[in-house]
């Protein structure tokens, strides 16, 4: 057995929007027992809302505690690139930084990728799915200032953007560091619209989203040498 475990967020974690009960839940993920049957055994510690350094953390911990795997995916920054909307709305005149910065994340990947290797384990960087700003902009900005946000973004796609400059990091330092890749961005993308893959929160994956997902993810071990 390929013994694979997943340090990353909520995307990997499964979560999606359940329109009939208006709540998150988590997608039933029918390629584990295909993985399973492949050979490889998931380990999967994502966390609803966790960053790379919270996620860089974990993984400390987990390897003080002997954690041992062949392959580590590494799936941050959807979070990270995420700002506080609440205080922008508060203030849109102020300077706001995202919650992690673009260099903090560069580095505490690296140094995910590093303490990986020096375990013995293959660090695999995951690229992140695309974002419906329009659909999350009118998810988050309903208790708050619309108009105050959008003066202080000039232009609600930046929000989409601004993600994108994460996963275009993260490909980077992939190169960088010699890694190997799972594009989840790339099989959205080509969809004739992807964003009828979002949930209405313009952020996580309807079934359909989650489908392409795990496709790349079963087609990694499938092309595994």
């Amino acid at each position: 057995m390929t013994k694979a475990v997943i340090f990353g967020d909520s995307l990997l974690r499964g979560v999606t929007w359940d329109d009939d009960q208006a709540r998150y839940k988590i997608w039933p993920n029918r390629f584990l027992p295909r993985l399973k049957a492949l050979g490889v055994e998931i380990d999967n510690r994502s966390l609803f809302g966790c960053t790379a350094p919270r996620g860089e953390t974990i993984l400390q911990k987990a390897l003080a505690n002997n954690l041992t795997a062949d392959l580590a995916f590494i799936e941050y920054g959807g979070n990270d690139s995420d700002f506080r909307w609440p205080e922008i709305s508060a203030d849109p005149e102020g300077q706001h930084q995202p919650l992690t910065g673009l260099a903090e994340y560069r580095e505490s990947c690296r140094r995910m990728a590093t303490l990986l290797r020096q375990a013995s384990i293959e660090p695999v960087f995951c690229l992140l799915p695309p974002i419906d700003a329009e659909k999350y902009f009118a998810w988050f900005s309903r208790e708050l200032d619309p108009a105050a946000l959008k003066a202080w973004l000039a232009d609600i796609r930046n929000i989409y953007r601004h993600q994108e400059l994460y996963s275009l990091i993260l490909g980077e330092l992939a190169r960088e560091l010699d890694c190997r890749v799972v594009n989840l961005r790339a099989p959205l993308l080509f969809h004739r619209d992807y964003r009828d893959l979002l949930c209405p929160d313009g952020l996580h994956p309807r079934p359909a989203g989650y489908e392409l997902m795990w496709a790349e993810m079963e087609k990694f071990f499938q092309t595994a040498s």
